[in-house]
């Protein structure tokens, strides 16, 4: 009987530390930063991608999607394109209206936001691109010394 009781222990044991560590690493791994997966470069970035995902039979096949895919492809940009010109257009807007209502450091944040106009990032952001108000973790509040985060001045 004790060397039943004494496998049974260690059995145990090992499912014990097993279920720990598995949590343990489980966490790190969910709390890692994961970059954003790059969108296909180039004009045939679209192309390429629906190619993979259609999978054509054979070149001649292939041959007939290319010409709908690319313009599809050529489609898609023009609408982005014009996206982001009545976007910028709005947050232009935005700036001369609220300019008023707003001390010197909310302008300067506010300009920061809608950053540059000639396509760069703004100072600071790298490769990552900036997540939407609200969806940045914080609520869409700024943060604060009384919630734990460093303040904005």
């Amino acid at each position: 009987m004790q060397t039943q009781f004494k496998a049974g222990l260690w059995l145990v044991a090992t499912f014990a530390i097993g279920a720990v560590f598995g949590m343990v690493l489980n966490g790190a791994l969910s709390n890692r930063a994961v970059p954003d997966a790059a969108p296909p470069a180039g004009p045939a970035g679209f192309v390429a991608e629906m190619e993979r995902l259609i999978q054509p039979r054979d070149n001649q096949q292939r041959e007939q999607l290319r010409p709908l895919l690319e313009r599809t492809d050529a489609t898609n940009r023009a609408i982005v394109d014009g996206a982001r010109v009545s976007m910028a257009a709005a947050l232009d807007s935005l700036r001369v209206a609220a300019a008023p209502l707003l001390d010197s450091a909310q302008a300067r944040r506010l300009s920061e936001f809608s950053g540059p106009r000639n396509g760069a990032r703004p100072p600071g952001m790298g490769g990552r691109r900036r997540p939407p108000p609200g969806m940045d973790g914080r609520g869409g509040r700024p943060p604060d010394a009384r919630r734990g985060g460093p303040p904005l001045e």
